[in-house]
């Protein structure tokens, strides 16, 4: 759904999330997550999964 995107931003990671981050990476897009501040177990998360 992101077309030709190279980048993709996130607001939030949670459920859809974790099913759109790695499909975005396979297709080579950068992928930005904006967790909620301070939550450092997501960021985590979503790095293990690709993200910056």
């Amino acid at each position: 759904m992101a077309g030709e995107a190279r980048t993709v931003g996130l607001y939030g990671f949670g459920a859809a999330a974790y099913i759109v981050a790695p499909l975005c990476r396979r297709q080579g897009c950068r992928v930005f997550p904006f967790p909620r501040p301070g939550d450092g177990s997501t960021q985590d998360f979503a790095r293990a999964l690709g993200a910056e």
